[in-house]
């Protein structure tokens, strides 16, 4: 049984069972051949097809999706494992957030993230090979990357919020809303689930009870001697904060809880929501009783590891959270509404330290603040690949084969085929940050050569798009005509080098049957190799022959310097992008009992 929790944002009915389901069977259906093609001992089990769908409904209450996927052992049980999985959709179990309630909470959470995002940025530009050294002995260093991100991205923020609040402020003159209600309700849309999670305790328990009440139907029941279900809980964002404090506080029980872009760290648990949890067992005769609850000691530090020590202890807690989550994620702290920057420093350092959490992963989704957030369903060798292991050893193997043979760091076992895909994905993600500043650079130095040209200006000035009088600042503004031009190539530039050759490229590295079955070779390096040549071809090559061939370039005097200047910043960046090694993951680190109950 697989429960998949959306995020932040407005959820289309069935749309996260979706987005996530197609890339998880996908998976399934490859780690099952996988099973499949080792058996040697059957050879008809070896003809049977590895996933089967019985029903895929995206227009119910509840949306789900029942599979069947092949056993890892044709003697074990029948031969395939049913699966389902569905969602719990908590988007529209509230009254939506106004745009200026959204507004009023948007000022102060600005500044945690801000702070927040500049320190995961610092430690993130921080080779791993040097993250020790330069903890020990160059401190100032981070403090330096920590105040450069704040100072450049707090003027950015600031004036995007007196804008909008302007915007909001002009939203009832009739002629301005009609031109700012879209964006406006997107904002709300959007922003607006987290302030209600935290300003409106109310609705954060209907939050709450959605999820909850999508995992006691799985929960069993010790009277009628029915089982529980194995669950696991694949939640995103905002969807991963709801669910630790129903699975964490509420007395409900899963097998797996997986945090993707965890929300936890930044809204903590929702207020008036710790005082009382679920139980199975209806023996009190007070109000708490007859619904099924009872009362228990509030936690007013509101601990999370501590909530899972003492009321979820069989709980396997998975956190994976992307380098550069905007959000941003992170280890989750002692704190619900703080992260754990001693579990980062260890995770930077490669050290193990004696603070307590979940199992802590960072992955690589896109290396962008913003994009990295949403992303994670596409992430099949981090996100994807993993998680439909845990699925399928939980139901697929039979519990004597179990060898912890997960893909999860740190349980891998070292699998040559594995770790080469791991380490491929992860350097061409990191390499898409140097497409994105030599796209521009590029286009900065071809705009500035191709505008010098007279012949280019007047066959540009000529085109009926410029020609227009909304254009004339475009004509007559050297500067902006430059910028312009130079924004329009860059996109071009990488949207050839990040989207079409980088997509094509790294289709390569994830992939590993083939459509029919078949499995494809293990890529290696050359994908790596291939994108940086892509990147040196279109971004370094051309602009400097379109430069240096042409018959008055700007840059004139010492071409081949230059050039070799270029050449050594993209020699710099790929240093800078490959150097060091991934951050390292964190086992679980559960905190010991308290001492009385030891002593007892």
């Amino acid at each position: 049984m697989v429960i998949l929790v959306h995020g932040m944002g407005k959820a289309l009915k069935g749309g996260t069972l979706q987005e996530w389901t197609q890339p998880l069977l996908q998976s399934l259906n490859d780690i099952a051949l996988d099973y499949r093609d080792r058996d040697e001992t059957d050879p008809e089990f070896r003809t049977l097809p590895p996933l089967i769908i019985d029903s895929a409904d995206a227009v119910r209450e509840s949306p789900n999706t029942f599979i069947r996927v092949l056993r890892a052992n044709p003697r074990y049980k029948d031969d395939y494992a049913s699966i389902l999985i569905t969602e719990a959709s908590w988007g529209k179990d509230f009254l939506p957030a106004t745009a200026g309630a959204t507004y009023g909470w948007a000022w102060p959470s600005a500044v945690k993230v801000i702070f927040r995002a500049a320190r995961l940025v610092s430690w993130n530009m921080v080779p791993q090979v040097a993250a020790k050294h330069v903890s020990e002995h160059m401190p100032w260093l981070r403090w330096i990357l920590a105040v450069l991100v704040t100072i450049l991205a707090s003027p950015l923020i600031a004036v995007g919020l007196i804008v909008l609040g302007v915007l909001i402020v002009l939203t009832p003159i009739p002629a301005v809303g009609r031109l700012t209600g879209s964006f406006i309700s997107l904002f709300a849309d959007f922003l607006g689930d987290p302030e209600t999670w935290q300003r409106k305790p109310l609705q954060a328990a209907a939050m709450r009870e959605r999820v909850s009440h999508a995992l006691l139907k799985w929960s069993g029941d010790p009277e009628k001697k029915v089982k529980a279900t194995p669950v696991t809980v694949l939640a995103h964002s905002q969807g991963a904060a709801i669910s630790a404090q129903v699975l964490l506080q509420g007395g409900v029980h899963a097998q797996n809880f997986i945090c993707v872009g965890n929300g936890l760290p930044l809204l903590g648990y929702a207020r008036w929501g710790d005082f009382i949890l679920r139980k199975h067992h209806k023996h009190d005769e007070s109000i708490f009783g007859a619904i099924g609850l009872r009362k228990v000691t509030p936690n007013p530090e509101q601990d999370p590891i501590r909530d899972w020590k003492n009321h979820a202890s069989n709980l396997r807690w998975v956190n994976l959270w992307a380098k550069f989550d905007f959000v941003p994620a992170g280890p989750v702290g002692g704190t619900a509404g703080q992260d754990n920057e001693e579990a980062f420093k260890n995770m930077s350092t490669g050290t193990l330290g004696s603070d307590y959490g979940p199992e802590e992963h960072a992955i690589y989704n896109s290396s962008a603040l913003i994009k990295d957030h949403i992303v994670y369903s596409k992430n099949r060798i981090e996100v994807i690949d993993p998680v439909a292991q845990l699925i399928f050893r939980d139901c697929a193997i039979p519990p004597e084969k179990i060898t912890g043979d997960l893909w999860l760091p740190p349980l891998a076992t070292g699998n040559p085929i594995i770790d080469t895909r791991m380490r491929v994905h992860q350097r061409m993600v990191k390499c898409l940050g140097l497409g994105r500043v030599l796209a521009f650079t590029a286009g900065a130095l071809l705009s500035w050569q191709l505008l010098s040209n007279p012949a280019v200006t007047e066959t540009l000035f000529r085109l009926p798009l410029v020609n227009m009088p909304q254009m004339q600042w475009f004509r007559q503004n050297d500067e902006l005509t430059w910028l312009t031009v130079t924004a329009l190539l860059g996109v071009i530039i990488l949207q050839i080098l990040n989207r079409w050759l980088w997509v094509l490229l790294h289709g390569r590295v994830e992939r590993r049957r083939t459509s029919d079955g078949k499995p494809v070779e293990a890529v290696g390096q050359e994908c790596l190799v291939l994108n940086l040549a892509a990147v040196f071809l279109l971004s370094v090559a051309v602009p400097a022959a379109v430069v240096t061939m042409s018959a008055a370039p700007v840059l004139v005097g010492l071409p081949l310097i230059w050039i070799l200047g270029y050449v050594g910043l993209f020699a710099v960046l790929v240093v800078i992008s490959l150097a060091g090694r991934p951050v390292k993951p964190l086992p679980a680190r559960v905190p010991p009992p308290p001492a009385s109950k030891v002593n007892k």
